[in-house]
């Protein structure tokens, strides 16, 4: 028997922030970590805001968001960058893939494989 075709994930240039589902949590995702859907949600919803793929600043993500953003979640940005370990607060710890996010000097940017991470959520 075959195996059926698994979707594959479009590239950044192919797609709008708004291709992106975000009416719900990025729960089931390729990062099988909260804290990695939490805080890529809130990119995705941020992108959507500005209506196309943009760089932004830590500063401007801690704009963004209405709660208040601790330090931890610069460290999960870091982490989509080169990847590696996250320890939360209670002791628990999860692995964060890299090269979601590329880094040029304060900027980060979306990558294709933080789409290929997010592929449950493209509605193209």
């Amino acid at each position: 028997m075959k195996a059926p075709k698994t979707k594959e994930a479009p590239k950044l240039k192919d797609i709008t922030p708004n291709d992106i589902d975000t009416s719900g949590g990025f729960f089931a995702s390729g990062f099988h970590s909260s804290e990695a859907e939490t805080i890529s949600r809130n990119l995705m919803v941020m992108m959507q805001d500005a209506g196309e793929w943009k760089p932004f600043t830590w500063e401007e993500y801690k704009d963004f968001c209405s709660h208040n953003v601790t330090d931890s979640e610069r460290e999960v940005l870091n982490l989509f960058v080169k990847g590696g370990t996250y320890w939360n607060n209670i002791g628990g710890h999860t692995t964060i893939t890299g090269g979601c996010l590329k880094k040029t000097g304060q900027k980060y940017e979306i990558t294709d494989k933080m789409i290929t991470m997010l592929i449950k959520f493209v509605k193209v």
